[in-house]
């Protein structure tokens, strides 16, 4: 995962809110301010001992010692990269920069050799640092600075060979053997040298061949692949789909067969994700045998765990910042949501189906709030408007013990952070996605699926 730091606290929410509707998350954020007590050298020597960040990105104005975050830099980026936006290049931005935090911003050519010395990445702009971050994120660093390029179309491959050519990196040479796979793989017209050029009839199967040839070769540490839309070659279906669903009876697979004919060639295979015990006899016995006998793969069936579920109610009234007006159970799971925006009979049909649900209405929607208190799925009642139910209201959910928050937003907002909450909550800590990475890694055929 990515860690941040910031000396700006606005270009923070700035990337906070970018990130999350680009479904990225962070490790930890860390907002550096005018640094009275701790910097960036001391952040950086605390990430790079730490297994769980791929990657450390940050907007600097001014290093306080430029020696000591060069040296720890030095050390970290052997094994963890560092992606930095250090503003303050000109004398407007280093005169700007020295305003806003007091910064002296110093000859930005000093921070250009430093950072080069250091092995640190600069990134001109928040798109290139993001860039950089998901590129980097999650991918092991390459054992060599050899790079081979596979194309589609001469021109663009070579355009890729000359910003090889401008960087630090080389372009790949491959070895005979290599070369040889490829001679006998690819079509008599293709290049076989570096860039790869497979030609503008390639199908998806002759990227992934010779793909497969080039991760092989000794001398490359990392591929560029391009792919230029032809008539033979539908971008997207460059990409595998899998379908990651959840199961607790056998009417959920007509949801899951939609999905699958709207994937059409592109679909690899199913994994059923977060299977509870109760379900667990049906799926193997019917589901999956129904599946693999149209000829879908099953990759893997992961169980239900509660703690990687959701959240709980107090960190949801956190996340909200909701009043909460009743006690209850506070540290119930929260695992989805549903909105009382229906009559009070289909409510309580509704609400008596689900199981670990908040419920989403407005303040002055009583027969709701009956209705979802009276649930025995129902965990948590959401109230928007900034309304404050009835004393009779807050009598019933307290005798059921039943949490009530009370927030100022109107219900769309509620929804939407509440969504992002649940969401956001299954990789909330280091802790969580390790767990994640462990059951997919015991419950899930993770190697035919690195392999596609």
């Amino acid at each position: 995962m990515s860690t941040l730091m910031s000396q700006s606290g606005a270009f923070i929410t700035a990337i906070v809110d970018w990130a999350n509707d680009h479904g990225i998350g962070f490790k930890d954020i860390v907002s550096l301010g005018n640094k009275a007590v701790l910097d960036e050298t001391d952040f950086l020597e605390v990430w790079g001992e730490d297994p769980d960040t791929d990657v450390i990105i940050g907007y600097l104005e001014g290093i306080d010692d430029g020696q000591a975050f060069i040296e720890t830099a030095r050390e970290v980026t052997q094994e963890t990269p560092i992606v930095l936006t250090k503003s303050g290049r000109t004398d407007a931005g280093a005169q700007a920069a020295s305003s806003h935090t007091g910064e002296l911003a110093g000859s930005d050519r000093a921070y250009e050799a430093g950072f080069e010395q250091a092995g640190i990445l600069r990134a001109e702009s928040m798109q290139e640092l993001f860039d950089a971050a998901q590129a980097l994120s999650g991918q092991p660093l390459p054992d060599t600075d050899g790079v081979a390029i596979v194309t589609n179309a001469g021109g663009p491959g070579v355009m890729a060979a000359d910003a090889v050519g401008d960087s630090p990196l080389s372009i790949a040479s491959f070895t005979d053997e290599t070369r040889r796979r490829l001679e006998e793989t690819l079509p008599d017209a293709a290049s076989f040298h570096n860039p790869v050029d497979i030609l503008g009839d390639a199908d998806i199967e002759r990227f992934r061949e010779a793909i497969s040839i080039l991760i092989e070769d000794e001398h490359v540490g990392a591929i560029l692949v391009i792919s230029a839309p032809t008539a033979v070659l539908d971008y997207d279906s460059l990409a595998d789909v899998i379908l990651v669903t959840n199961f607790e009876q056998l009417g959920d697979l007509d949801e899951l067969l939609a999905a699958i004919d709207a994937a059409g060639d592109q679909l690899a295979g199913v994994i059923f994700n977060a299977v509870r015990d109760t379900a667990l006899d049906t799926l193997e016995r019917d589901a999956i045998p129904f599946l693999e006998s149209r000829g879908h793969t099953v990759f893997g069936v992961l169980p239900h765990e509660r703690e990687l579920a959701g959240v709980t109610v107090d960190e949801l009234a956190s996340e909200l910042g909701a009043q909460q007006l009743t006690e209850g159970s506070s540290d119930a799971f929260v695992e989805r949501f549903l909105v009382g925006a229906m009559s009070s009979d289909m409510a309580l049909r509704h609400f008596r189906r689900s199981r670990h649900t908040a419920v989403i209405t407005g303040g002055d929607r009583a027969e709701i709030h009956t209705a979802a208190i009276e649930a025995p799925g129902v965990d948590c009642l959401v109230l928007t408007g900034g309304q404050q139910p009835s004393g009779s209201i807050l009598g019933k959910a307290e005798q059921a013990g039943m949490p009530v928050l009370a927030v100022t937003m109107d219900t769309i907002r509620a929804v939407e952070q509440t969504e992002q909450v649940i969401q956001g909550g299954r990789t909330r800590n280091a802790a969580t996605v390790h767990r994640m990475q462990t059951l997919l890694e015991t419950h899930a055929d993770v190697d035919s699926i690195l392999e596609m």
